[in-house]
């Protein structure tokens, strides 16, 4: 379980769970909670709660939110469109798309995936060439 206590590492836009109530907490759930609405239109059912529940929601995910970064909230958004295209995530989903390692979200560039020279190229289709071969020798192809 993360450290609600500290300021996240990366920026200093996290907020502590002392202060996860403040007016700054509920400012960025109100816009996270704008950006879902608008995401999802009327499957975002938190915008026609009654005050009690709205108010719970608002509060458990200040606390969820509480340690992640405006950048990692909205990498959490960027993810949520492709991870939740037709129904808005639970927070504990939410929390995981914002911690997400950005890697396994990029596509890796193409050209490394090729030989870098002529010299590598002939080498690879050598060796292409000679498994192929004794394949065939061994009645596999």
């Amino acid at each position: 379980m993360p450290d609600r206590n500290r300021q996240h590492s990366k920026t200093g836009n996290a907020i502590t769970t002392s202060s996860a109530h403040s007016p700054e907490a509920k400012t960025r759930v109100a816009r996270l909670f704008l950006r879902m609405e608008a995401a999802y239109l009327s499957k975002w059912t938190l915008s026609k709660a009654s005050s009690e529940l709205l108010t719970a929601a608002m509060v458990e995910w200040a606390d969820a939110i509480a340690d992640l970064s405006d950048q990692e909230i909205q990498a959490g958004l960027r993810k949520m469109r492709d991870e939740f295209p037709s129904w808005p995530p639970a927070v504990g989903e939410f929390r995981k798309l914002c911690r997400a390692d950005e890697p396994e979200y990029q596509q890796p560039p193409i050209f490394k995936a090729l030989p870098e020279s002529e010299t590598e190229r002939k080498r690879l289709d050598d060796i292409g060439r000679k498994a192929f071969a004794d394949l065939r020798k061994k009645g596999v192809i």
